[in-house]
């Protein structure tokens, strides 16, 4: 799911359902497009324009898409290896970005037992 962009499309409904005020779902999704047909050509073309290719996860009041995007090495959201970043662009706050640990094994196994801890707090109250 990470690959193919389903993982992320599936973030990006929550975020625009949770923040944007928006319902939809993943049929809503004008493209879901991910990375697993990057080649190392393509990695080293984006480097030579000073870029990276990250999949992104786009939502605003026209668009809610995932695809493969150059993203420049400088830029505040070119993060690497297990590293996540979201960009929340607004009216009062104007930029905030959010740079974390979210992908491997290991974060996924605590998000797990994290999430399977709520759910038992929630169920045993």
């Amino acid at each position: 799911y990470d690959l193919n962009g389903t993982d992320t499309a599936c973030k990006m409904v929550i975020l625009a359902n949770a923040l944007m005020e928006k319902r939809v779902t993943c049929r809503d999704l004008q493209k879901v497009e991910g990375i697993e047909k990057i080649t190392v050509e393509d990695l080293k073309e984006a480097r030579k324009k000073g870029c990276m290719i990250k999949l992104v996860g786009l939502a605003d009041e026209k668009r809610l898409l995932v695809e493969p995007m150059l993203v420049p090495i400088n830029d505040k959201i070119c993060v690497d290896n297990t590293l996540n970043a979201v960009e929340f662009k607004t009216d009062m706050a104007k930029e905030i970005i959010i740079i974390g640990h979210g992908a491997g094994p290991i974060e996924t196994a605590s998000k797990m037992l994290n999430d399977m801890i709520e759910i038992f707090k929630t169920n045993n109250h």
